[in-house]
C-alpha cells in the first residue's frame, strides 16, 4: 500500500493564533468541521453581500443560504480528509511517511 499523501493534505490548516499546525489529515474531523464551517459561512455571506444582496433588503433567508452552503461545503471538505485518512491507513502519525511520492 501506498502511504504516500497529495500536498494539501501534508499542508497545516491556517492558523491565525500560532505559526505551527499539524497537517489537516492528523487534525480532527470534528475540529476541521467547525472552523471550515464557520470560515465558509462567513466568506459565503460576505461575498453574497458585496455582489447581490446590498441592492436588496435584508431577509433572513440569506442568512439561511449561508448556513446551508457552509455545512456542505465544511461537510465535503471533512469526508474528503476522512477518506484520504482512510485510504491510507492512518491511526496515528507513527504509520505515515511525509515523504514525496518518487516520480
Amino acid at each position: 500500500m501506498d502511504n504516500f499523501a497529495t500536498e494539501p493534505l501534508i499542508r497545516p490548516y491556517p492558523c491565525f493564533l500560532s505559526k505551527k499546525g499539524k497537517p489537516r489529515i492528523f487534525e480532527s474531523s470534528l475540529k476541521l468541521f467547525i472552523i471550515q464551517f464557520i470560515f465558509d459561512v462567513v466568506c459565503y455571506y460576505f461575498f453574497m453581500w458585496v455582489v447581490l444582496w446590498r441592492f436588496q433588503e435584508f431577509k433572513i433567508s440569506y442568512v439561511y443560504m449561508s448556513i446551508f452552503s457552509g455545512f456542505i461545503m465544511a461537510l465535503v471538505f471533512v469526508i474528503r480528509i476522512m477518506v484520504n485518512k482512510k485510504r491510507l491507513g492512518i491511526i496515528n502519525s507513527k504509520r505515515f511517511s511525509l515523504q514525496k511520492k518518487p516520480r
